[in-house]
Protein backbone atom coordinates (compact mmCIF):
# COMPACT_ATOMS: atom_id res chain seq x y z
CA UNK A 1 0.00 0.00 0.00
CA UNK A 2 3.07 2.26 -0.29
CA UNK A 3 4.53 1.83 3.00
CA UNK A 4 7.43 0.81 2.33
CA UNK A 5 9.58 1.41 4.98
CA UNK A 6 6.81 -0.01 7.72
CA UNK A 7 6.99 -2.88 5.65
CA UNK A 8 11.13 -2.81 5.20
CA UNK A 9 10.86 -2.94 9.45
CA UNK A 10 8.14 -5.81 9.73
CA UNK A 11 10.24 -8.23 6.68
CA UNK A 12 13.35 -7.42 8.85
CA UNK A 13 11.87 -8.89 12.14
CA UNK A 14 10.42 -11.70 10.46
CA UNK A 15 13.81 -12.37 8.67
CA UNK A 16 15.38 -11.96 12.11
CA UNK A 17 13.20 -14.91 13.63
CA UNK A 18 13.72 -17.46 10.48
CA UNK A 19 17.01 -16.87 8.32
CA UNK A 20 16.34 -18.90 5.80
CA UNK A 21 12.75 -17.98 5.06
CA UNK A 22 12.94 -17.81 1.16
CA UNK A 23 9.38 -15.71 0.49
CA UNK A 24 11.04 -12.96 3.74
CA UNK A 25 14.76 -12.88 1.65
CA UNK A 26 13.02 -12.40 -1.74
CA UNK A 27 10.52 -9.56 -0.03
CA UNK A 28 13.55 -7.95 1.42
CA UNK A 29 15.70 -7.98 -1.39
CA UNK A 30 12.37 -6.50 -3.61
CA UNK A 31 12.08 -3.57 -1.16
CA UNK A 32 15.42 -2.92 -1.58
CA UNK A 33 16.08 -2.90 -5.24
CA UNK A 34 12.65 -1.09 -5.67
CA UNK A 35 14.55 1.70 -4.07
CA UNK A 36 17.54 1.47 -5.26
CA UNK A 37 19.70 -0.08 -2.25
CA UNK A 38 21.16 -2.43 -4.31
CA UNK A 39 24.51 -3.30 -2.13
CA UNK A 40 22.12 -4.55 0.86
CA UNK A 41 19.94 -7.44 -1.26
CA UNK A 42 23.51 -9.97 -0.23
CA UNK A 43 22.87 -9.71 3.08
CA UNK A 44 19.73 -10.39 3.35
CA UNK A 45 19.22 -12.69 0.23
CA UNK A 46 20.83 -16.07 -1.00
CA UNK A 47 18.43 -16.44 -4.28
CA UNK A 48 20.13 -16.34 -7.27
CA UNK A 49 17.62 -14.43 -8.97
CA UNK A 50 17.82 -11.61 -6.17
CA UNK A 51 21.65 -11.71 -6.18
CA UNK A 52 22.47 -11.65 -10.11
CA UNK A 53 19.82 -8.81 -10.47
CA UNK A 54 21.41 -6.57 -7.10
CA UNK A 55 24.38 -6.89 -9.62
CA UNK A 56 23.06 -5.74 -12.95
CA UNK A 57 21.27 -3.06 -11.52
CA UNK A 58 24.45 -2.15 -9.15
CA UNK A 59 26.40 -1.22 -12.77
CA UNK A 60 28.30 -4.50 -12.05
CA UNK A 61 26.84 -6.22 -15.64
CA UNK A 62 29.69 -8.97 -15.96
CA UNK A 63 29.95 -9.88 -12.54
CA UNK A 64 25.77 -10.73 -12.99
CA UNK A 65 26.57 -12.37 -16.25
CA UNK A 66 29.18 -14.33 -15.01
CA UNK A 67 27.13 -15.87 -11.76
CA UNK A 68 24.60 -16.69 -14.95
CA UNK A 69 27.12 -18.51 -17.03
CA UNK A 70 28.72 -20.33 -13.77
CA UNK A 71 25.06 -21.26 -12.87
CA UNK A 72 24.61 -22.79 -16.18
CA UNK A 73 27.66 -24.05 -16.71
CA UNK A 74 27.17 -26.22 -12.73
CA UNK A 75 23.88 -27.47 -13.39
CA UNK A 76 22.62 -28.34 -16.64
CA UNK A 77 19.72 -30.29 -15.24
CA UNK A 78 18.35 -27.08 -13.03
CA UNK A 79 15.89 -27.71 -10.45
CA UNK A 80 12.91 -25.44 -11.31
CA UNK A 81 13.39 -22.64 -9.19
CA UNK A 82 16.94 -22.06 -10.72
CA UNK A 83 15.95 -22.24 -14.06
CA UNK A 84 13.03 -19.73 -13.57
CA UNK A 85 15.79 -17.48 -11.75
CA UNK A 86 17.63 -17.82 -14.23
CA UNK A 87 15.09 -16.63 -16.92
CA UNK A 88 14.31 -13.67 -15.13
CA UNK A 89 17.74 -12.30 -14.58
CA UNK A 90 18.22 -13.19 -18.43
CA UNK A 91 14.92 -11.11 -18.91
CA UNK A 92 16.05 -8.24 -16.69
CA UNK A 93 19.46 -8.01 -18.75
CA UNK A 94 17.16 -7.67 -21.85
CA UNK A 95 18.15 -11.40 -23.12
CA UNK A 96 14.27 -12.31 -23.82
CA UNK A 97 15.74 -14.87 -26.21
CA UNK A 98 18.02 -16.59 -23.61
CA UNK A 99 15.23 -16.16 -20.83
CA UNK A 100 12.71 -18.13 -23.27
CA UNK A 101 13.92 -21.41 -22.84
CA UNK A 102 14.13 -21.68 -18.75
CA UNK A 103 10.81 -19.43 -18.47
CA UNK A 104 8.88 -22.26 -21.24
CA UNK A 105 10.48 -25.43 -18.99
CA UNK A 106 8.85 -23.39 -16.18
CA UNK A 107 5.67 -22.97 -17.19
CA UNK A 108 5.06 -26.42 -18.50
CA UNK A 109 6.68 -28.55 -15.38
CA UNK A 110 4.52 -25.83 -12.89
CA UNK A 111 1.05 -26.32 -14.82
CA UNK A 112 1.03 -22.53 -15.37
CA UNK A 113 -1.71 -22.79 -17.95
CA UNK A 114 -3.85 -24.19 -15.97
CA UNK A 115 -4.08 -22.22 -13.36
CA UNK A 116 -5.69 -19.13 -12.30
CA UNK A 117 -4.12 -16.17 -11.33
CA UNK A 118 -3.28 -14.70 -7.47
CA UNK A 119 -2.05 -11.93 -6.80
CA UNK A 120 1.12 -13.10 -5.53
CA UNK A 121 1.59 -14.98 -8.90
CA UNK A 122 0.80 -11.84 -11.40
CA UNK A 123 3.61 -10.43 -11.70
CA UNK A 124 5.27 -14.00 -12.66
CA UNK A 125 2.48 -14.40 -15.50
CA UNK A 126 2.79 -11.02 -16.82
CA UNK A 127 6.65 -11.87 -17.13
CA UNK A 128 5.88 -15.12 -19.06
CA UNK A 129 3.57 -13.95 -21.07
CA UNK A 130 6.06 -11.15 -22.67
CA UNK A 131 8.88 -13.35 -23.03
CA UNK A 132 6.65 -16.31 -24.39
CA UNK A 133 5.16 -13.68 -26.96
CA UNK A 134 8.68 -12.27 -28.08
CA UNK A 135 9.56 -16.09 -29.17
CA UNK A 136 6.68 -16.55 -31.08
CA UNK A 137 4.76 -19.22 -28.49
CA UNK A 138 1.23 -19.01 -29.11
CA UNK A 139 0.31 -19.89 -25.67
CA UNK A 140 1.54 -16.76 -24.41
CA UNK A 141 -2.00 -15.69 -25.61
CA UNK A 142 -3.71 -17.85 -23.19
CA UNK A 143 -1.59 -16.19 -19.95
CA UNK A 144 -2.80 -13.01 -21.31
CA UNK A 145 -6.40 -13.84 -21.28
CA UNK A 146 -5.85 -14.95 -17.86
CA UNK A 147 -4.21 -11.58 -16.60
CA UNK A 148 -7.14 -9.95 -18.70
CA UNK A 149 -9.46 -11.47 -16.81
CA UNK A 150 -7.45 -11.52 -13.22
CA UNK A 151 -7.21 -7.79 -13.78
CA UNK A 152 -10.88 -6.70 -14.66
CA UNK A 153 -10.73 -6.40 -18.46
CA UNK A 154 -13.81 -4.75 -19.95
CA UNK A 155 -15.06 -3.64 -17.26
CA UNK A 156 -16.26 0.04 -18.09
CA UNK A 157 -12.95 0.90 -19.58
CA UNK A 158 -11.05 -0.03 -16.13
CA UNK A 159 -8.46 -2.12 -17.72
CA UNK A 160 -7.55 1.09 -19.67
CA UNK A 161 -6.63 3.23 -16.88
CA UNK A 162 -5.99 0.74 -13.60
CA UNK A 163 -7.80 3.59 -11.90
CA UNK A 164 -9.39 0.82 -9.80
CA UNK A 165 -6.18 -0.81 -8.50
CA UNK A 166 -4.16 0.29 -5.34
CA UNK A 167 -2.26 -2.45 -4.77
CA UNK A 168 1.71 -2.91 -5.85
CA UNK A 169 0.87 -6.12 -7.07
CA UNK A 170 -2.08 -5.29 -9.06
CA UNK A 171 -0.60 -2.17 -10.81
CA UNK A 172 2.87 -3.80 -11.95
CA UNK A 173 1.62 -6.94 -14.51
CA UNK A 174 -0.70 -3.91 -15.77
CA UNK A 175 1.05 -2.05 -16.86
CA UNK A 176 3.81 -4.65 -18.44
CA UNK A 177 0.31 -6.49 -19.62
CA UNK A 178 -0.45 -3.15 -21.98
CA UNK A 179 2.61 -2.97 -22.97
CA UNK A 180 2.52 -6.73 -23.94
CA UNK A 181 -0.74 -5.65 -26.02
CA UNK A 182 1.06 -2.93 -27.46
CA UNK A 183 -0.88 -0.16 -25.72
CA UNK A 184 1.66 2.28 -25.02
CA UNK A 185 -0.98 4.76 -23.92
CA UNK A 186 -2.91 2.61 -21.65
CA UNK A 187 0.82 1.73 -19.84
CA UNK A 188 1.75 4.90 -19.18
CA UNK A 189 -2.04 5.06 -17.57
CA UNK A 190 -1.71 1.97 -15.14
CA UNK A 191 2.16 3.74 -14.50
CA UNK A 192 0.89 6.64 -13.60
CA UNK A 193 -1.12 5.18 -11.05
CA UNK A 194 1.57 3.30 -9.92
CA UNK A 195 3.62 6.53 -9.45
CA UNK A 196 0.32 8.82 -8.29
CA UNK A 197 -0.03 6.06 -4.97
CA UNK A 198 3.40 6.92 -4.43
CA UNK A 199 4.78 3.14 -5.31
CA UNK A 200 8.77 2.51 -6.59
CA UNK A 201 10.00 0.06 -8.70
CA UNK A 202 13.92 0.82 -9.77
CA UNK A 203 14.13 -2.36 -11.95
CA UNK A 204 10.85 -2.10 -13.67
CA UNK A 205 11.50 0.30 -16.09
CA UNK A 206 14.97 -0.94 -16.84
CA UNK A 207 13.07 -4.51 -18.61
CA UNK A 208 12.74 -5.06 -22.38
CA UNK A 209 9.04 -3.98 -22.18
CA UNK A 210 10.07 -0.29 -22.27
CA UNK A 211 12.42 -0.89 -24.67
CA UNK A 212 10.34 1.36 -27.42
CA UNK A 213 9.75 4.12 -25.08
CA UNK A 214 13.20 4.74 -23.56
CA UNK A 215 14.14 8.29 -24.50
CA UNK A 216 11.15 9.75 -25.08
CA UNK A 217 9.90 12.86 -23.37
CA UNK A 218 7.06 11.10 -21.89
CA UNK A 219 9.25 7.98 -20.52
CA UNK A 220 11.58 10.24 -19.01
CA UNK A 221 9.22 12.43 -16.99
CA UNK A 222 7.68 8.85 -15.79
CA UNK A 223 11.29 8.17 -15.21
CA UNK A 224 11.73 10.88 -12.92
CA UNK A 225 9.02 10.47 -11.02
CA UNK A 226 9.67 7.00 -10.42
CA UNK A 227 13.12 8.38 -8.97
CA UNK A 228 11.80 10.46 -6.80
CA UNK A 229 9.86 8.05 -5.03
CA UNK A 230 12.55 5.68 -5.16
CA UNK A 231 14.20 8.24 -3.55
CA UNK A 232 11.89 8.85 -0.63
CA UNK A 233 11.35 5.26 0.73
CA UNK A 234 15.29 5.07 0.08
CA UNK A 235 15.70 7.64 2.97
CA UNK A 236 13.44 6.49 5.29
CA UNK A 237 14.97 2.58 4.84
CA UNK A 238 18.27 4.51 5.25
CA UNK A 239 17.54 6.07 9.01
CA UNK A 240 15.89 2.58 9.82
CA UNK A 241 19.49 0.90 9.09
CA UNK A 242 21.32 3.12 10.92
CA UNK A 243 19.39 2.99 13.86
CA UNK A 244 18.67 -1.00 13.24
CA UNK A 245 16.52 -2.82 15.86
CA UNK A 246 18.95 -5.14 18.48
CA UNK A 247 16.84 -8.16 16.63
CA UNK A 248 18.00 -7.30 12.67
CA UNK A 249 22.04 -7.46 14.12
CA UNK A 250 23.83 -10.65 13.68
CA UNK A 251 24.88 -12.23 16.79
Amino acid sequence: EGEVAVAHSLYKDALALNPEQVSMQNSLANIYMGVGLYGEVPAVSSQLADRMTALWMSGQKQQSLKLVRDTLQADSLQSNWIGHNLGYVLYVTGDVKGAYPHMRKFVTDFNILEQAVRPSSAGFYATFAFVLQKNGDRDADILIRKLETYLGEGKAGQAKTGADKNLRTDLRPGIILQMIKGDKDAAYTWLDRFLDLDFSDTVLLTTPPFEPMRGTPEFEKRATRMAENAAKHRALIEAQLSSPKPNWVNK
